[in-house]
C-alpha cells in the first residue's frame, strides 16, 4: 500500500518540497501527526482531498 505523501506527490497533487517540509515537521514532533494531518494543517492541501486520497488508499489495500 502506497503512503498518502507519496499518492499526492505521484498525482501532481502535492509538490515534493511539500511533502518534504511536512515530514521534516513530522519528525520534530514528540506527538507524531498523521502526514495527512500535517497537509492540512498547513494548508497545503483541504481536508476533501486528503478524504478522496485516504479512501483511494483503502480501496487499494482492500481491493475494493
Amino acid at each position: 500500500m502506497k503512503k498518502i505523501g507519496e499518492m499526492l506527490v505521484e498525482s501532481g497533487v502535492l509538490a515534493s518540497a511539500d511533502l518534504e517540509r511536512a515530514l521534516a515537521l513530522q519528525r520534530g514532533m514528540t506527538k507524531k501527526k498523521p502526514i495527512g494531518e500535517i497537509l492540512v494543517d498547513l494548508d497545503i492541501i483541504t481536508i476533501d482531498t486528503l478524504i478522496n486520497y485516504l479512501e483511494i488508499q483503502l480501496r487499494e489495500k482492500y481491493k475494493c
